[in-house]
């Protein structure tokens, strides 16, 4: 039982959790379009 809800809770979290990530590489991708390298290398 405790198994089941603590699987529940993880699913939960991961869809919470997932477009939040995939909205950062978005932008990160579009800085690199724009000045041709990655926002966390040194300019």
């Amino acid at each position: 039982m405790a198994g089941g809800a603590a699987g529940i809770a993880l699913l939960l979290w991961a869809a919470r959790s997932g477009p939040v990530e995939r909205d950062a590489e978005d932008a990160a991708r579009e800085f690199y379009t724009e000045h041709g390298r990655w926002p966390d290398d040194p300019a």
